[in-house]
């Protein structure tokens, strides 16, 4: 299986937010060359369906798969990994303590432990805080 952190191992990178539930502009999207997709579940009307449509036809395609989350919901985030996502955006993270605090007590990433590997990990957290 390809890794986000391979997918995405190019100098220059191209993607975009898809905001609309449709798997044609995927595939457009796809074979116009883009490298990676944010499928917005916070500002869209995309659905669970809509979206396990959407990521198929990109992992397809191998293009890589990140979906930024309406809420903070572990179980929101469980199905939009086992839909195939790659990465996780999470919304409305203010500051570094929240962002921590997410990470050590989220129930849906990998549990590590202190000098742990990271190399192997699949799925990536993204957070994007307002300064």
């Amino acid at each position: 299986m390809m890794t986000l952190k391979n997918s995405l191992t190019k100098e220059n990178l191209l993607g975009t937010f898809v905001s609309i539930a449709s798997v044609e502009n995927i595939e457009i999207m796809a074979n116009a060359g883009l490298d990676f997709f944010i499928f917005d579940l916070e500002h869209s009307m995309i659905d669970l369906k809509d979206l396990l449509a959407m990521i198929a036809v990109a992992e397809n395609k191998g293009v890589a798969r990140l979906v930024r989350v309406s809420q903070i919901d572990p179980g929101l985030c469980k199905r939009v990994l086992d839909a195939g996502c790659q990465g996780i955006m999470f919304p409305m993270i203010e500051n570094v303590k929240q962002a921590d605090g997410l990470l050590r007590q989220s129930s849906i990433l990998p549990k590590v432990s202190e000098g742990s590997d990271l190399a192997g990990l699949r799925t990536m957290v993204i957070n994007l805080m307002n300064t």
